[in-house]
Protein backbone atom coordinates (compact mmCIF):
# COMPACT_ATOMS: atom_id res chain seq x y z
CA UNK A 1 0.00 0.00 0.00
CA UNK A 2 1.36 3.85 -0.45
CA UNK A 3 2.53 5.13 2.75
CA UNK A 4 0.81 8.06 4.33
CA UNK A 5 3.22 10.85 2.97
CA UNK A 6 3.76 9.80 -0.42
CA UNK A 7 -0.13 10.72 -0.73
CA UNK A 8 0.32 14.06 -1.16
CA UNK A 9 -3.11 15.88 -2.21
CA UNK A 10 -3.63 18.51 -5.62
CA UNK A 11 -3.93 22.37 -3.74
CA UNK A 12 -7.18 22.60 -5.41
CA UNK A 13 -8.92 20.07 -3.27
CA UNK A 14 -7.75 20.37 0.52
CA UNK A 15 -5.30 19.27 3.14
CA UNK A 16 -3.07 16.56 2.96
CA UNK A 17 -3.66 13.53 4.98
CA UNK A 18 -0.16 14.31 7.05
CA UNK A 19 -1.67 18.22 8.09
CA UNK A 20 -5.07 16.44 8.76
CA UNK A 21 -3.64 13.71 11.11
CA UNK A 22 -1.64 16.69 12.93
CA UNK A 23 -5.19 18.29 13.67
CA UNK A 24 -7.06 15.32 14.55
CA UNK A 25 -4.09 14.28 17.49
CA UNK A 26 -4.32 17.80 18.31
CA UNK A 27 -8.10 17.82 19.02
CA UNK A 28 -7.50 14.45 20.61
CA UNK A 29 -5.32 15.95 22.75
CA UNK A 30 -7.51 19.55 23.69
CA UNK A 31 -11.03 18.46 23.67
CA UNK A 32 -11.09 15.19 24.31
CA UNK A 33 -14.33 13.07 24.86
CA UNK A 34 -15.91 16.02 23.58
CA UNK A 35 -14.64 15.98 20.98
CA UNK A 36 -17.66 15.53 18.21
CA UNK A 37 -20.39 15.37 20.94
CA UNK A 38 -21.83 18.90 19.95
CA UNK A 39 -22.48 17.20 16.10
CA UNK A 40 -24.28 13.86 17.07
CA UNK A 41 -28.14 14.78 17.82
CA UNK A 42 -31.13 12.30 18.49
CA UNK A 43 -32.48 12.63 15.50
CA UNK A 44 -29.35 11.77 13.64
CA UNK A 45 -28.69 8.98 15.62
CA UNK A 46 -32.67 7.54 15.38
CA UNK A 47 -31.76 7.93 11.34
CA UNK A 48 -28.54 6.32 11.39
CA UNK A 49 -29.70 3.38 13.16
CA UNK A 50 -32.58 3.04 11.07
CA UNK A 51 -30.08 1.81 8.10
CA UNK A 52 -28.49 -1.12 10.19
CA UNK A 53 -29.70 -4.36 11.74
CA UNK A 54 -28.87 -6.14 14.62
CA UNK A 55 -26.49 -9.00 13.60
CA UNK A 56 -24.58 -6.85 10.80
CA UNK A 57 -20.90 -6.84 10.50
CA UNK A 58 -20.55 -2.87 10.42
CA UNK A 59 -17.36 -1.41 9.36
CA UNK A 60 -16.76 2.69 10.85
CA UNK A 61 -14.57 4.57 9.73
CA UNK A 62 -12.78 7.62 11.58
CA UNK A 63 -14.45 6.08 15.02
CA UNK A 64 -12.84 8.91 17.04
CA UNK A 65 -14.18 8.94 20.78
CA UNK A 66 -16.50 6.28 19.85
CA UNK A 67 -19.80 7.98 19.76
CA UNK A 68 -21.14 6.77 17.33
CA UNK A 69 -19.18 3.47 17.77
CA UNK A 70 -21.83 2.97 21.35
CA UNK A 71 -24.85 3.82 19.25
CA UNK A 72 -24.13 0.52 16.38
CA UNK A 73 -23.07 -1.49 19.43
CA UNK A 74 -26.32 -0.89 21.44
CA UNK A 75 -28.09 -1.76 18.24
CA UNK A 76 -26.65 -5.03 17.99
CA UNK A 77 -24.21 -4.60 15.35
CA UNK A 78 -20.83 -6.12 15.08
CA UNK A 79 -18.18 -2.96 14.96
CA UNK A 80 -15.04 -2.49 13.45
CA UNK A 81 -14.02 0.40 14.41
CA UNK A 82 -11.23 1.98 12.04
CA UNK A 83 -9.27 5.29 13.57
CA UNK A 84 -6.25 7.08 12.88
CA UNK A 85 -5.18 8.41 15.71
CA UNK A 86 -3.84 6.88 18.68
CA UNK A 87 -5.04 8.73 20.91
CA UNK A 88 -8.63 8.47 20.03
CA UNK A 89 -7.96 5.02 20.15
CA UNK A 90 -5.76 4.62 23.31
CA UNK A 91 -8.06 7.09 25.46
CA UNK A 92 -11.13 5.89 24.06
CA UNK A 93 -12.16 3.32 21.94
CA UNK A 94 -10.10 0.67 24.19
CA UNK A 95 -11.76 1.59 27.08
CA UNK A 96 -15.25 0.09 25.60
CA UNK A 97 -15.67 -3.22 26.74
CA UNK A 98 -17.82 -4.92 23.90
CA UNK A 99 -16.81 -8.34 22.62
CA UNK A 100 -18.58 -7.53 19.67
CA UNK A 101 -15.94 -4.47 19.12
CA UNK A 102 -12.73 -4.73 16.90
CA UNK A 103 -10.34 -1.83 17.67
CA UNK A 104 -8.07 -0.98 14.32
CA UNK A 105 -6.02 1.87 14.39
CA UNK A 106 -4.91 3.58 11.10
CA UNK A 107 -6.63 4.05 7.79
CA UNK A 108 -8.68 1.96 5.34
CA UNK A 109 -4.47 0.16 4.12
CA UNK A 110 -4.38 -0.74 7.86
CA UNK A 111 -7.51 -3.37 7.74
CA UNK A 112 -6.75 -7.38 7.48
CA UNK A 113 -7.92 -9.30 4.87
CA UNK A 114 -11.09 -10.90 5.01
CA UNK A 115 -12.82 -13.45 3.03
CA UNK A 116 -16.30 -11.77 4.38
CA UNK A 117 -16.80 -8.57 3.42
CA UNK A 118 -18.65 -5.92 5.98
CA UNK A 119 -22.64 -5.68 5.45
CA UNK A 120 -22.18 -1.75 5.89
CA UNK A 121 -19.45 0.95 6.05
CA UNK A 122 -20.40 4.21 8.00
CA UNK A 123 -18.05 7.08 7.82
CA UNK A 124 -18.81 9.21 10.74
CA UNK A 125 -17.91 13.04 10.47
CA UNK A 126 -14.99 12.13 8.30
CA UNK A 127 -11.18 13.63 8.75
CA UNK A 128 -10.77 13.59 5.11
CA UNK A 129 -11.24 16.77 3.24
CA UNK A 130 -11.92 17.36 -0.34
CA UNK A 131 -10.62 14.63 -2.89
CA UNK A 132 -9.34 12.23 0.11
CA UNK A 133 -13.39 11.68 0.82
CA UNK A 134 -13.83 10.44 -2.88
CA UNK A 135 -10.88 8.57 -2.40
CA UNK A 136 -12.07 6.78 0.92
CA UNK A 137 -15.23 6.04 -1.26
CA UNK A 138 -13.50 4.09 -3.82
CA UNK A 139 -11.24 2.44 -1.59
CA UNK A 140 -14.27 1.30 1.00
CA UNK A 141 -16.13 -0.26 -1.94
CA UNK A 142 -14.31 -3.61 -2.50
CA UNK A 143 -14.96 -4.42 1.39
CA UNK A 144 -18.33 -3.68 1.48
CA UNK A 145 -21.16 -5.54 0.10
CA UNK A 146 -24.54 -3.38 0.93
CA UNK A 147 -23.88 0.29 0.91
CA UNK A 148 -22.09 3.05 2.23
CA UNK A 149 -23.38 5.92 5.08
CA UNK A 150 -21.29 8.90 5.21
CA UNK A 151 -22.56 11.02 8.18
CA UNK A 152 -21.01 15.18 7.51
CA UNK A 153 -21.90 18.18 9.31
CA UNK A 154 -23.99 20.77 6.83
CA UNK A 155 -21.38 23.42 7.18
CA UNK A 156 -20.23 25.85 5.11
CA UNK A 157 -17.61 23.63 3.35
CA UNK A 158 -20.18 22.25 1.15
CA UNK A 159 -17.93 19.34 0.94
CA UNK A 160 -20.76 17.12 1.36
CA UNK A 161 -22.61 18.02 -2.37
CA UNK A 162 -19.28 17.76 -4.14
CA UNK A 163 -18.91 14.30 -2.63
CA UNK A 164 -22.35 13.38 -3.35
CA UNK A 165 -21.84 14.81 -7.18
CA UNK A 166 -18.05 13.10 -7.61
CA UNK A 167 -19.58 9.51 -6.06
CA UNK A 168 -22.53 9.59 -8.75
CA UNK A 169 -20.02 10.36 -11.56
CA UNK A 170 -18.08 7.91 -10.19
CA UNK A 171 -21.01 5.00 -10.77
CA UNK A 172 -22.35 4.77 -7.70
CA UNK A 173 -25.96 5.64 -6.54
CA UNK A 174 -25.87 8.33 -4.05
CA UNK A 175 -28.99 9.72 -1.86
CA UNK A 176 -28.44 12.58 0.20
CA UNK A 177 -31.02 13.14 3.51
CA UNK A 178 -30.73 16.58 5.30
CA UNK A 179 -31.05 16.20 8.76
CA UNK A 180 -32.31 18.59 11.45
CA UNK A 181 -32.25 18.69 15.28
CA UNK A 182 -36.25 19.04 16.35
CA UNK A 183 -35.42 21.32 19.53
CA UNK A 184 -38.06 22.33 21.65
CA UNK A 185 -38.24 26.07 21.07
CA UNK A 186 -38.05 26.92 25.14
CA UNK A 187 -34.77 24.87 24.51
CA UNK A 188 -33.52 27.24 21.53
CA UNK A 189 -34.22 30.37 23.83
CA UNK A 190 -32.71 29.03 26.85
CA UNK A 191 -29.23 28.69 24.79
CA UNK A 192 -29.89 32.26 23.15
CA UNK A 193 -30.28 33.70 26.35
CA UNK A 194 -27.22 32.75 27.38
CA UNK A 195 -25.76 34.69 24.30
CA UNK A 196 -27.93 38.00 25.54
CA UNK A 197 -29.93 37.67 22.40
CA UNK A 198 -33.14 39.58 21.39
CA UNK A 199 -35.88 38.69 19.92
CA UNK A 200 -36.52 38.77 16.30
CA UNK A 201 -38.93 37.67 13.42
CA UNK A 202 -38.71 35.45 10.68
CA UNK A 203 -40.81 35.23 7.45
CA UNK A 204 -42.12 31.84 5.99
CA UNK A 205 -41.06 29.57 8.74
CA UNK A 206 -42.90 27.98 11.24
CA UNK A 207 -42.58 26.32 14.48
CA UNK A 208 -40.94 22.90 12.97
CA UNK A 209 -38.51 25.07 11.00
CA UNK A 210 -40.22 23.89 8.04
CA UNK A 211 -41.33 26.54 5.34
CA UNK A 212 -44.51 27.41 5.87
CA UNK A 213 -47.46 28.34 3.53
CA UNK A 214 -47.78 32.48 3.64
CA UNK A 215 -51.71 33.19 3.44
CA UNK A 216 -52.75 29.48 3.59
CA UNK A 217 -56.36 28.78 4.39
CA UNK A 218 -57.48 28.71 7.85
CA UNK A 219 -59.70 26.33 9.59
CA UNK A 220 -62.70 29.04 9.72
CA UNK A 221 -62.18 29.24 5.92
CA UNK A 222 -59.96 33.00 6.02
CA UNK A 223 -56.41 32.65 5.07
CA UNK A 224 -53.04 33.71 7.14
CA UNK A 225 -52.09 37.31 6.47
CA UNK A 226 -48.65 38.23 6.83
CA UNK A 227 -45.67 36.46 7.67
CA UNK A 228 -45.78 33.38 10.07
CA UNK A 229 -43.90 34.29 13.70
CA UNK A 230 -40.91 31.40 14.33
CA UNK A 231 -40.00 30.55 17.76
CA UNK A 232 -36.38 30.24 17.00
CA UNK A 233 -34.41 33.69 17.19
CA UNK A 234 -32.19 34.68 14.17
CA UNK A 235 -29.07 33.91 16.38
CA UNK A 236 -30.32 30.53 17.30
CA UNK A 237 -30.11 28.88 13.38
CA UNK A 238 -26.77 28.63 13.87
CA UNK A 239 -27.91 26.60 16.96
CA UNK A 240 -29.95 24.41 15.61
CA UNK A 241 -27.58 21.05 14.65
CA UNK A 242 -27.90 19.75 10.75
CA UNK A 243 -26.15 16.89 9.22
CA UNK A 244 -26.40 14.94 5.99
CA UNK A 245 -26.67 11.04 5.56
CA UNK A 246 -25.09 10.37 2.86
CA UNK A 247 -26.27 6.62 1.56
CA UNK A 248 -23.43 5.39 -1.05
CA UNK A 249 -24.46 2.17 -3.67
CA UNK A 250 -22.40 0.81 -6.05
CA UNK A 251 -24.50 0.71 -9.15
CA UNK A 252 -23.26 0.54 -13.20
CA UNK A 253 -20.33 1.99 -13.89
CA UNK A 254 -21.52 5.59 -16.20
CA UNK A 255 -18.18 6.24 -17.68
CA UNK A 256 -14.27 5.24 -16.55
CA UNK A 257 -13.56 8.86 -14.54
CA UNK A 258 -10.97 9.30 -12.35
CA UNK A 259 -11.59 10.87 -8.83
CA UNK A 260 -9.44 13.78 -9.58
CA UNK A 261 -11.38 14.08 -12.95
CA UNK A 262 -14.56 14.63 -10.90
CA UNK A 263 -13.71 16.74 -8.30
CA UNK A 264 -11.73 19.21 -11.04
CA UNK A 265 -14.97 19.79 -12.47
CA UNK A 266 -15.79 22.35 -9.31
CA UNK A 267 -12.20 23.22 -8.49
CA UNK A 268 -10.65 25.08 -10.99
CA UNK A 269 -7.32 26.87 -11.83
CA UNK A 270 -6.90 30.38 -12.57
CA UNK A 271 -3.19 31.53 -14.18
CA UNK A 272 -2.53 35.43 -13.74
CA UNK A 273 0.25 36.72 -16.14
CA UNK A 274 3.23 38.21 -13.99
CA UNK A 275 3.79 41.50 -13.29
CA UNK A 276 0.27 41.06 -11.98
CA UNK A 277 -1.74 43.46 -14.05
CA UNK A 278 -3.30 46.49 -11.68
CA UNK A 279 -6.82 45.83 -9.83
CA UNK A 280 -6.41 41.62 -11.06
CA UNK A 281 -7.12 40.77 -7.38
CA UNK A 282 -10.14 42.67 -7.47
CA UNK A 283 -11.83 41.32 -10.70
CA UNK A 284 -10.67 37.99 -9.73
CA UNK A 285 -12.36 37.76 -6.01
CA UNK A 286 -15.53 39.10 -8.02
CA UNK A 287 -15.27 37.05 -10.58
CA UNK A 288 -15.10 34.33 -8.26
CA UNK A 289 -18.19 35.04 -6.67
CA UNK A 290 -20.30 35.75 -9.27
CA UNK A 291 -18.98 31.84 -11.26
CA UNK A 292 -20.43 29.74 -8.87
CA UNK A 293 -17.03 27.63 -7.63
CA UNK A 294 -16.48 25.94 -4.67
CA UNK A 295 -13.20 26.73 -4.75
CA UNK A 296 -10.05 28.17 -7.31
CA UNK A 297 -6.34 27.82 -7.11
CA UNK A 298 -5.15 31.14 -8.30
CA UNK A 299 -1.32 30.97 -9.84
CA UNK A 300 1.39 33.34 -10.85
CA UNK A 301 5.12 33.73 -11.35
CA UNK A 302 6.69 32.95 -8.00
CA UNK A 303 8.37 36.51 -7.57
CA UNK A 304 4.77 38.06 -7.96
CA UNK A 305 2.98 34.94 -5.31
CA UNK A 306 3.31 37.05 -2.08
CA UNK A 307 2.22 40.45 -3.52
CA UNK A 308 -0.77 38.89 -5.02
CA UNK A 309 -1.99 36.89 -1.77
CA UNK A 310 -1.97 40.04 -0.29
CA UNK A 311 -3.92 41.74 -2.73
CA UNK A 312 -6.19 38.92 -2.72
CA UNK A 313 -7.02 39.17 1.07
CA UNK A 314 -6.89 42.60 0.96
CA UNK A 315 -9.73 42.45 -1.70
CA UNK A 316 -11.58 39.38 -0.13
CA UNK A 317 -11.87 41.39 3.15
CA UNK A 318 -13.33 44.22 1.30
CA UNK A 319 -15.83 42.74 -0.91
CA UNK A 320 -16.33 39.58 -0.13
CA UNK A 321 -15.11 38.99 3.86
CA UNK A 322 -18.27 36.67 5.24
CA UNK A 323 -17.96 35.19 1.70
CA UNK A 324 -15.07 34.33 0.66
CA UNK A 325 -11.33 33.07 2.24
CA UNK A 326 -8.21 33.11 0.87
CA UNK A 327 -5.21 30.65 1.58
CA UNK A 328 -1.91 30.34 0.58
CA UNK A 329 -0.86 26.91 -0.87
CA UNK A 330 2.62 25.79 -2.10
CA UNK A 331 1.17 25.74 -5.93
CA UNK A 332 -0.77 29.00 -5.05
CA UNK A 333 -3.27 30.84 -3.85
CA UNK A 334 -6.88 29.23 -2.85
CA UNK A 335 -9.94 31.29 -2.70
CA UNK A 336 -12.58 28.99 -1.03
CA UNK A 337 -16.75 30.02 -0.58
CA UNK A 338 -18.02 30.01 2.41
CA UNK A 339 -21.77 30.24 1.86
CA UNK A 340 -23.03 30.14 5.51
CA UNK A 341 -21.96 33.41 7.69
CA UNK A 342 -21.25 33.05 11.28
CA UNK A 343 -22.48 35.29 13.79
CA UNK A 344 -20.87 36.41 17.36
CA UNK A 345 -22.35 35.98 20.33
Amino acid sequence: MMPLRARSADARFGATLDSLMLRRDRAATHEGANFGAHAVFKELAERLLAEVKPGQKVLEVDAATGIITRLLLARGVEVTALEPSSAFVNKFLNQIDDEHLTVIEGFTENLPPTDEPYDQAVISFPARRGIGLLTLLTELAPLVQRRILVIMPDDGSLDWAYLARGAALEGFEVTLRFITEHAQPDDLLSRAANKDATDREIVGVDHGGVESDVGAEKPDGGTAAGPTKCPYLIQDIDLIRRAVLIRVERSTELRPIRGEEAWALAARTIHVPYPVPRGAATRLVRYFMAGGDRAVLITTHSDGLIRLYGNLRTAAHRIARDEVTVRRVDEGIQLLLIPRVEREG
